[in-house]
């Protein structure tokens, strides 16, 4: 290995890209994480400054809640132990609280100590159909994105201030460089190695040099054309004859279609943060967070003030949040964002009204909503490894969508970032 520490890029600055920095930096690797947003790291994690209209005046103010993932658990060893380092640093903290299942329609509350062997499809009172544990699968709720119900045991995380500075914390306490607002436009492999990224960011077209490159971009179609572009070079090279190189492009032309593939899989889903008065919940609703598995608008709602280090009444006032399924997302794709809203206050309300003995259930003083376009894929590549290592060229990819072995989204990602980052530290040491 040179004297002088090699440089790799990180495209992407969630949770994968971010973990897979700490490892590289841990490897003695210089990573620079370069993200397209502008507000900060956190990809999925991130939205935590919303804007919200407070209870005893007219103005508006940010509040801190979490408009990404709520919350994150880790059933694997791995990223328990990576858990328990970001919670020893104040990043992360364990949010002990009222969880359980909420049946739409006034199907009932199930703490989590007794949902255990407990059908979710049973709880839609409203539902037709037969609600033997035979047809619990047949539910057209879009599945559990945040691995609320998925049976771990594992401890319930949240980011601390918020989800969103869990990826910048990271970063920060490992002195790792952040480049924001930086769209990735195209990436050269250079003919001595190594490889050029043409960054557009606030200062316009600007282009630099790296030893290696990792794609840590939950969407792949960076991934896909850096790998055709690849694939090209070893077609022109299999012109001299070379079987090798003709083979080796075969394979990563069909990488580049699965890519491809998965790009256009993608599904929605909708966050929404609203205030309520904090004296109307907090003494009547028995939980702090639930899984809504018979709800067709959201699939996850919870108390922020529940969570540690959070405020506890903003003006009056307590803020909640929610997760809506993906087909309420499609379905609501090209509608405005505050219709998305009422329909998902609404939801709630309805939710709320057996708690409220036939009396009136508030509406929230203000709510809003967040599109995320491509919050996850029902379809993986399905590989046996976490992430995707191409030694000869030092390229990486990692995501979710590498691998199905995991219960949610969140824990593929983070995972898949740490074998990136072990696999891309070791092409140098190779």
């Amino acid at each position: 290995m040179a004297s002088t520490p090699p440089r790799v890029a990180v495209v992407g600055g969630g949770i994968a890209g971010s973990l897979c920095a700490l490892v590289l930096k841990n490897r003695g690797i210089i990573p620079t994480v370069i993200d397209a947003g502008k507000s900060g790291l956190g990809g999925r994690l991130g939205g935590g400054d919303r804007t919200i209209e407070t209870f005893q005046s007219s103005h508006r103010r940010p509040a801190r809640g979490d408009a990404g993932v709520p919350f994150v658990r880790a059933s694997d060893p791995r990223l328990a132990g990576i858990f328990s380092m970001l919670e020893a640093k104040g990043l992360l903290a364990k949010w002990n609280a009222r969880f359980g299942i909420l049946g739409s329609a006034g199907g009932g509350f199930l703490p989590s100590g007794i949902i255990a062997g407990t059908s979710v499809r049973s709880m839609n009172k409203d539902s037709g159909e037969d609600s033997s544990p035979n047809n619990a699968n047949k539910t057209t709720d879009a599945g559990d994105f945040c691995g609320f119900i998925d049976g771990s045991k594992a401890p319930t995380y949240v980011g601390i201030p918020t989800m969103a500075d869990l990826c910048p914390g990271i970063c920060r306490a490992a002195d790792i460089e952040v480049i924001l607002g930086s769209s990735v436009r195209k990436v050269h492999l250079a003919p001595g190695g190594g490889w050029t990224l043409s960054l557009d960011g606030k200062d316009g077209m600007m282009a630099d040099s790296y030893d290696g490159l990792v794609l840590a971009t939950h969407n792949p179609l960076l991934a896909s054309d850096t790998i055709q572009t690849i694939a090209e070079g070893e077609l022109q090279a299999s012109k001299d004859d070379h079987d090798s190189s003709s083979l080796i492009a075969d394979r990563l032309l069909q990488l580049s279609k699965d890519l491809q593939l998965i790009r256009e899989a993608r599904q929605p889903i909708v966050s929404w943060s609203a205030l309520y008065p904090s004296d109307v919940s907090k003494d009547r609703i028995p939980f702090d967070a639930v899984a809504i598995p018979g709800s067709h608008v959201m699939q996850f709602l919870s108390r922020n003030a529940s969570k540690p280090n959070r405020p506890g009444q903003l003006d009056g006032c307590e803020l909640w949040t929610a997760i809506s399924t993906s087909q309420f997302a499609a379905h609501y794709a090209d509608a405005d964002l505050d219709q998305v809203a009422e329909i998902m206050s609404s939801e709630v309300k309805q939710l709320w009204a057996p708690y409220f003995d036939n009396s009136h259930v508030p509406d929230p003083i203000y709510a809003v909503a967040k599109r995320w376009n491509a919050a996850f894929t029902p379809q993986t590549l399905n590989l046996k490894e976490d992430s995707i290592a191409l030694a000869p060229w030092r390229l990486a990819l990692c995501g979710d969508y590498i691998s199905n072995s995991y219960s949610t989204p969140f824990e593929a990602a983070a995972l898949s970032g740490l074998d990136a980052g072990e696999r891309a530290a070791a092409s140098f040491f190779q």
